[in-house]
């Protein structure tokens, strides 16, 4: 079954409340004041059944001083209902009214001509003609314009028929995933507690589920939830709802506050959007402050824009919005409607500068593909995008195809810029190998700062057999310095390996470090860390099976550092190292000051 809040907007005194009471045969002004005035200071509320469904009506007051009461009462409409007196024409009200549905984004409208008992019909013809002037080339240029009186009844079975045809055009409500309440009232039950209600922009929301009001991250449980009086295990988007919440005190929850699935509503203190100036309006400064008026809440913010609809505002307290929600900015004094937004990023994390400010720009007029080519060569935030361009993260990726690929969890970049590294490193990589010829290795330091990319490429290249790497750093495939030495080079490193050998548990320096770095990398020797001095050392790493071997074939049981210092002659710079490498790779096993056997150490 279809449900479509409609919002009942117009000039005060137009007859709004005696026609939604004619429609539902519901009186909407519940407060006192309200009834001794005849005036609705608060949105009131009503609903009817029709074969197709059920409109929830939520009547608006019509003076200039309750705006914020009806930008709270439009923003959760699936249509409204516009209401001018045949007596009065257009007036004020009716032109502030229709612009707040228009910036927030109202799809659908239905205008009723209302006070036509005693009036003329050319009267009312004329005032109908300058109603359908005022709606033209906007969202409700086609929408019925039907005369009634609440009085005698005139009309009111055609407007009914109107309302049937515009529940049945309803395509269901919210952007949101996930259920999202702004609250419009707070109040107390005795023996229930506290109940909040609202317009549910995004849903469904059942009994039981878990809440959190934002954007103070408070935690709650939902005990009941009623839409039009009667409680449900789970009401769909776009209904009125009344939630009896488990655990709120008399503070966790207030009018302007969301009620949303836990996870969402992050609190942010800016918002980036796509603004629209109000035309004949003086446009939106760039760094004025405005009175942002979004779901129940109404706050302040300063504005920054920038070259075209792209802006941000900026709050001294957090907000909660999500991705495509609409909001309107009115000036602080005097009070005037100026700007509509729509909101782009609820929690944007970029600078506000030009390169984002372009993003967000794209974001404002096209679709993914053009919000992604936005970011040029820069690496894209995954949920970055997806927020900008209002769709699932998993869905990014199929939409902008094989000119982009990920780097990373969460990271995306142009197969343009991924090739300009590529070549970049594959270039760097040979230039070092020419001048260094000796080096196995190039150390990943000398890219940093320079390649962005470089942990994508390592596992890129090297998966496509282009490069090698480990982790003292990457080098070309089939960049062997062994094989390129000079006869002069080849007969200097080999006897450097067979001093280092012939040092045994004593070894020299090897003293140049290209030839250090080409050992290890070939698996010929092994450095290991003396902490207590500070210093690394250097072993043949068949050095080191020996030395194994002899500890073995001498010790049949434990044996201390010193007895093994004695037994391979060499000082404690290298005994200790040594010992150490032997307990780490399973060789010996120390307890206390003495260690013993533990391992075949011709597999270490």
């Amino acid at each position: 079954m279809k449900t479509l809040v409609l919002a009942v907007i117009g000039h005060v005194d137009h007859g709004k409340t005696r026609l939604v009471t004619a429609l539902t045969g519901m009186q909407t002004d519940r407060l006192a004041e309200e009834q001794r005035r005849g005036l609705s200071i608060v949105p009131g509320f009503a609903h009817r059944s029709f074969s197709g469904g059920v409109i929830d009506f939520v009547d608006l007051p019509g003076h200039a001083d309750f705006v914020r009461a009806t930008v709270m009462g439009l923003g959760g409409a699936g249509a409204v209902l516009i209401v001018v007196s045949a007596r009065e024409g257009i007036q004020a009200q009716t032109h502030e009214h229709l612009l707040l549905a228009r910036l927030l984004g109202i799809p659908r409208a239905i205008v009723a001509i209302t006070q036509c008992d005693g009036v003329a019909v050319a009267e009312q013809e004329e005032v109908a003609r300058s109603v359908r002037a005022l709606v033209q080339d906007g969202p409700f240029e086609a929408a019925p314009i039907l005369c009634c009186s609440a009085r005698t009844g005139e009309g009111i079975s055609a407007l009914l028929s109107a309302l049937e045809t515009v529940l049945a055009q309803t395509d269901g409500a919210g952007e949101q995933q996930g259920f999202w309440l702004p609250v419009d009232r707070v109040f107390t039950v005795p023996g229930r507690g506290t109940v909040v209600t609202g317009t549910l922009l995004a849903g469904p929301l059942a009994a039981n589920a878990s809440v959190t009001v934002a954007p103070s991250g408070v935690a709650l449980t939902v005990r009941e939830v009623q839409t039009r009086g009667a409680g449900h295990a789970q009401v769909p988007a776009g209904s009125r709802v009344a939630v009896n919440l488990r655990g709120a005190g008399s503070d966790a929850v207030k009018v302007g506050d969301v009620l949303c699935a836990p996870g969402a509503g992050l609190g942010s203190r800016c918002l980036d959007v796509e603004l629209r100036d109000v035309d004949g309006v003086r446009p939106v400064q760039h760094m004025e402050k405005l009175r942002v008026l979004i779901g129940t809440a109404q706050t302040v913010a300063r504005v920054r824009r920038g070259t075209g609809r792209a802006a941000r505002l900026e709050f001294d307290t957090p907000m909660s919005a999500f991705a495509g929600q609409r909001a309107v900015l009115r000036r602080l004094s005097p009070g005037q409607t100026c700007a509509g937004i729509k909101v782009l990023d609820p929690v944007p994390t970029a600078r506000w500068d030009k390169a984002h400010r372009a993003v967000v720009e794209a974001a404002a007029h096209g679709p993914t593909r053009t919000i992604a080519a936005a970011y040029g060569t820069r690496v894209i935030p995954l949920a970055e995008l997806a927020r900008l361009a209002r769709v699932d993260e998993s869905a990014v990726q199929g939409m902008l195809g094989s000119e982009y690929v990920a780097i990373a969890p969460g990271l995306l970049v142009s197969r343009k810029r991924a090739r300009q590294e590529e070549h970049a490193l594959l270039s760097a990589l040979a230039a070092y190998h020419q001048a260094h010829p000796l080096r196995p290795v190039v150390l990943r330091d000398v890219f940093k700062g320079k390649l962005a990319l470089l942990p994508y490429l390592e596992t890129e290249l090297n998966g496509r057999g282009l490069i090698g790497l480990d982790h003292s750093g990457l080098w070309l495939a089939g960049h062997n310095p062994i094989e390129e030495m000079s006869n002069e080079d080849r007969q200097l490193f080999d006897a450097a390996e067979r001093a280092l050998l012939q040092g045994g548990a004593r070894p020299p320096s090897v003293g140049n470090p290209d030839f250090e770095a080409l050992l290890l990398h070939e698996g010929r020797a092994v450095r290991l860390h003396n902490v207590a001095l500070g210093q690394w050392v250097m072993f043949h790493r068949r050095a080191l099976v020996d030395a194994a071997q002899t500890l073995r074939e001498s010790f049949d049981g434990t044996f201390t550092t010193g007895q093994a210092r004695a037994l391979l002659q060499t000082s404690r710079k290298f005994i200790v190292p040594l010992l150490e490498h032997f307990d780490s790779t399973g060789i010996t096993k120390r307890d206390g000051e003495v260690r013993r056997i533990a391992g075949d150490w011709r597999q270490r």
